[in-house]
């Protein structure tokens, strides 16, 4: 018998996708045991779209496979990420880890939040750690953002290359010369002036933009680079990711 839900965990709609009937079932039935109050069930994305255009509740949760017949689990994703902010999804998959971190950062890129990824057959042992962080999110009680930060808001801020590098240099204490550089990223708003990172990096987090955005930043260092290059400027360059 499954074991019920931990107290950690908030009850929560789930929509699963799974094309194997059998698959599927147990995938309901350890959602439930962790604490699903509803459970919708689609064996393919079509299928998932259609049945969230009838629905009047949202869904708090997809778990989704990658492999299935008719619109698989890549190209639904993409058409979540263009209709649903906010997101949240578990990757349920058999596939090779090094592609399923490849899906997760497709996913992070179409602006999917992406919970974590579970290895098949799913477990409640396997779900737990990653629904105690949904409910956490849901709860409110990761750090709280200003009501601008939207997804649609960052992704503007992407386009306009309003994300840029600040440089911090960094220096040789025994004579005082500039070794390197730590490339630091700020947000140039064009109404609520320069943002230091601590305020925007969380809701890059969770609304999955946070690899569109450093690869912007790191386009950004290079060319700033180039020009010291070009100039005679030659400094290592440092960025944390």
């Amino acid at each position: 018998m499954l074991e019920t839900k931990e107290k950690e965990t908030i009850p929560f709609r789930a929509l699963i996708l799974e094309d194997h009937d059998f698959q599927r079932q147990i995938g309901a039935d350890v959602l439930k045991a962790c604490g699903a109050t509803e459970i919708f069930e689609a064996s393919d994305g079509l299928d998932a779209l259609a049945l969230m255009h009838d629905l009047t509740v949202p869904i708090d949760l997809f778990v989704c496979d990658v492999n299935m017949q008719g619109m698989d689990g890549i190209e639904f994703l993409r058409q979540l990420g263009a209709r649903s902010e906010g997101s949240s999804v578990i990757i349920l998959s058999a596939l090779d880890p090094s592609i399923i971190r490849t899906v997760v950062m497709m996913a992070q890129n179409y602006g999917v939040r992406i919970v974590g990824a579970v290895e098949k057959p799913p477990t409640p042992e396997k779900f737990r750690p990653l629904l105690a962080r949904l409910s956490r999110q849901r709860r409110g009680t990761e750090r709280r953002q200003p009501d601008f930060l939207t997804v649609t808001e960052i992704r503007r801020a992407l386009n306009a290359r309003e994300f840029v590098p600040y440089f911090q240099p960094q220096i040789d204490m025994r004579d005082g010369s500039v070794v390197g550089v730590e490339a630091l990223i700020r947000w140039i708003h064009p109404i609520h002036g320069v943002l230091a990172p601590a305020v925007f990096i969380p809701a890059m987090e969770e609304s999955g933009l946070i690899t569109p955005v450093t690869d912007a930043l790191l386009g950004r260092i290079i060319e700033n680079w180039v020009v010291w290059r070009d100039h005679g400027l030659e400094v290592a360059v440092s960025l944390n990711v």
